[in-house]
């Protein structure tokens, strides 16, 4: 049995971690992002500067990390198909994500070979497509459970079980989830409260009138 504290095991631990915290924050910079277009609630200066920050780390676990690769980019493509980049913010995440490995490849900078495996990126391209057109159902039907990506959550945990990828994409996936929900979460509760302000400022007013 492997100690905690040889290199290997702890270099592990750390790749693992930063993993982990890297999907927390691109499921939340990019929610952050798209409640600041859609629904005004952020300041649009401050999305755009997590638009670099977020379109770099995923290009950086694109071009560094297969299955983070395949997963990434199954959500950029699945966003794209559904027409549901609509906007300069997202587009700009999306092409600085895209545009990393490939100017690595380009630039020679270092022998580097994309190993991005077409099976289980096509699979999870299909599941991404599925899960936003079951989102614009959530919305029409008001049906919760399909805002939660139902579909690429089953499909990840069926591949990592047939040893496509380590259980610790299913955490970072959840991790990613765990970011965008808390973000729509607050803002939702941003909302509420700025209603709230503004009824009891119109009640003020008319009561002053």
């Amino acid at each position: 049995m492997a100690s905690l504290l040889e290199p290997e095991t702890i270099n592990t631990l750390l790749y693992n971690t930063s993993l982990l915290y890297s999907y927390l924050f691109i499921g939340a910079g990019l929610k952050y992002i798209d409640q600041a277009y859609d629904v005004g609630i952020f300041n649009k200066k401050k999305a755009w500067t997590l638009v670099l920050a977020v379109g770099l780390l995923m290009g950086i676990l694109i071009t560094v990390d297969t299955p983070s690769a395949e997963i990434l980019l199954a959500i950029i493509f699945g966003v794209a198909i559904t027409g549901k980049l609509d906007n300069n913010a997202f587009r700009s995440v999306a092409l600085i994500a895209i545009f990393m490995p490939v100017f690595v490849m380009l630039s020679g900078f270092m022998d580097y070979t994309w190993d991005v495996r077409w099976t289980s990126l096509s699979v999870l391209l299909f599941a991404a497509v599925l899960d936003e057109v079951l989102d614009e159902q959530a919305h029409r039907r008001r049906i919760p459970l399909l805002h939660f990506r139902p579909v690429m959550k089953l499909t990840m945990v069926v591949i990592t079980f047939l040893g496509f990828y380590h259980w610790v994409y299913v955490l970072a996936f959840l991790a990613f989830d765990v970011g965008y929900l808390f973000i729509s979460w607050y803002s939702a509760q941003l909302v509420e409260e700025m209603n709230h302000l503004s009824k009891k400022s119109l009640r003020i007013l008319s009561e002053n009138i």
